[in-house]
Order: C-alpha cells, then structure tokens, then sequence
C-alpha cells in the first residue's frame, strides 16, 4: 500500500521514474552541448517554462519559445559544454516531480575574445504523460560566474553515436 510519502506501488516503479528524470537531465545538457534543437524542443511540455536568472535573466514561455532562446544563446559560442551533476528528485506522485541538479557551463566565442565559466543550479519541475517525463518547467541561477578569457584550444565535437542496433 502507498503512503502519502512514497507515491509508488513498488520499488522498482520509483527506481525507473528515477533513472527516466536521470536520462531527461543528460539528454538537455546532450542537446545543448550538439546544439540540437529538435532533440532540446520534445524535452519540454508543451506549455512549459524555461528561466535564467542573474546576472543573464532570460524568460520563455511555451515549447516554441524555449527553443528560440537556446538558438539566440547558443549562437555566439565556438563551443559550448554544459555539465550536469549530483541530482536530487523528490516526487509528489507518480507523475510529478521536482528536481534539483548542480551544473558547470563553458563557453568561449569563436574569435576568443568572449569567454563563459559557471557553476549554478538547475530546479526543475516534471510530468510524465503517456510514459514521457517532461520538463514543466526548469530554473537556472548562477552560483559563480567568470568571463575571464579561457587558455587553451577547444576541438569540434564527436558526432553523436549511431543508435545501437542489436545483432542477429
């Protein structure tokens, strides 16, 4: 029997929603990191919420939105790493969660000249519907920031792996 303080009818009901927000998490940092706006655009509900807060306050309403921001962010850097870390998820039921990650961003344009480095927090707010967790809506504020020039060069990324295809 369920409690009000665990909304699910086994262990392993909890431990795949779990794993599920986990990869959600991995994949928007995968998307950002590829600059993949149709991979960015179906992490989010449709009438979801995306915030940035200072020094770069930044606000979109609705899927749409979402990615038109990360497509005017994106646009000035040569490379972009985004790394999510230590997430804590707490559900209120089945379908709903909140989560909190810890997250170090590094940027730098492609002449040099412009340089990011952050430590911030993402607080989520999730749904899944049909079996798919989505975001409802996620909220980054910066917890250190320098825009010191960064040494060093930076190289393109990989291309993404095919998807595996099991063998016969």
């Amino acid at each position: 029997m369920r409690t009000p303080r665990e909304p699910f009818v086994s262990k392993l009901d909890r431990m795949v929603a779990e794993v599920e927000i986990r990869n959600l998490a991995a994949q928007f940092s995968d998307a950002v990191n590829y600059n993949d706006l149709d991979a960015f655009a179906a992490l989010w509900d449709a009438d979801s919420v995306w915030e940035i807060g200072e020094p770069y306050v930044s606000r979109a309403n609705g899927r749409s939105e979402i990615v038109a921001l990360l497509r005017r962010l994106r646009q000035q850097w040569a490379f972009f790493v985004q790394l999510e870390h230590s997430g804590v998820i707490e559900f209120s039921n089945a379908n709903v969660a909140t989560a909190r990650w810890s997250v170090r961003e590094v940027a730098r344009s492609p002449d040099g000249a412009q340089s990011y480095d952050n430590l911030g927090t993402y607080v989520d707010s999730l749904e899944t519907s049909d079996g798919v967790w989505r975001f409802v809506s996620r909220s980054y504020q910066y917890i250190w920031l320098s825009e010191a020039p960064l040494l060093g060069r930076s190289f393109p990324l990989p291309a993404p792996h095919p998807p595996i295809t099991p063998r016969s």
